[in-house]
């Protein structure tokens, strides 16, 4: 899980590009007719964005027809949301331009609302309100984003995540046919409290600790073959340094607490694992 970077080009642009597209001439002048309003909402949205208190925004109140013509303004694939995925993508880091952020398991497929577009239908096309994720991380969130003055999620344009780890992940069972995995949030690290109890309520709204057993039972073949090809030749130590070391280095394309070092670094100190690769040995010997 990485911060992204935001939308850095003027963002009434894109509301306008949107509007010039439509088709319908009476929707396209209803929009074109309040785009002054729009304009002051996303200079509100802006000031809150850059102090990260969207919590502190408040609905304009638009209604029909107005809000089902705010709301006609998006859709995923159209011409305008393509070129602003597209622009968007280009800025960020290349660890992390497909995979969604809000989970690390998934391929990007829509665009979180951040503020969600029925309660707030004047950033339907807000480019700073439109986050790219997977189709499971969107229906979970859903409609949902604070508790009266707390928010739910993260925002990974806003919310700097901590390069301490808070994730981690139990390996269980006695031999390879029966092992399974228990990822775990903890803050045995001094993460500030009210940023740990954020993430603790993305990682549960989002169900992210059952995916993330799930994903590690589907890569776990792979990851013993990838120790298993550094096993020959070297001690144990150098078994232990060397995953440790491609450990890290994921941890600086994907995130400090991506589920896959956090298991690669867990697996190289299971004894169960470790004699199952022929490691114990090794381990008897060193």
């Amino acid at each position: 899980m990485k911060n992204l970077k935001p939308y850095s080009g003027n963002s009434i642009d894109l509301y306008s590009a949107a509007v010039a597209r439509k088709r319908d001439g009476v929707v396209k002048d209803r929009l074109k007719e309040i785009e002054n309003e729009i304009s002051l909402c996303f200079d509100s949205y802006q000031e809150n964005f850059q102090h990260n208190t969207l919590l502190e925004l408040h609905p304009k109140g638009f209604v029909a027809p107005c809000k089902d013509d705010l709301l006609s303004l998006y859709d995923y694939d159209s011409f305008t949301i393509r070129e602003f995925r597209k622009n968007l993508k280009k800025q960020q880091s290349r660890g992390v331009k497909s995979i969604c952020q809000n989970c690390t398991i998934d391929s990007v497929g829509t665009l979180d609302h951040i503020v969600p577009k029925e309660e707030f239908p004047e950033f339907a096309v807000n480019p700073q309100n439109l986050f790219p994720c997977c189709s499971k991380c969107n229906s979970h969130k859903s409609d949902n984003w604070k508790d009266t003055d707390k928010g739910l999620f993260l925002n990974l344009y806003l919310d700097q995540l901590p390069k301490e780890q808070y994730l981690f992940v139990q390996i269980e069972g006695d031999d390879l046919d029966d092992i399974d995995f228990q990822y775990y949030l903890e803050n045995r690290n001094g993460i500030d409290r009210s940023l740990f109890e954020l993430i603790e309520s993305h990682y549960t709204r989002l169900h992210l600790l059952e995916r993330m057993n799930s994903k590690a039972v589907d890569e776990f073949d792979k990851l013993l073959v990838d120790i298993q090809s550094h096993i020959e030749g070297l001690s144990m130590e150098e078994v232990i340094q060397t995953v440790t070391t491609e450990a890290n280095k994921l941890k600086q394309i994907y995130g400090y607490n991506h589920w896959l070092p956090v298991l690669k670094l867990a697996i190289i100190d299971n004894e169960v694992i470790l004699e199952s690769l022929g490691m114990k040995q090794k381990i008897l010997t060193v």
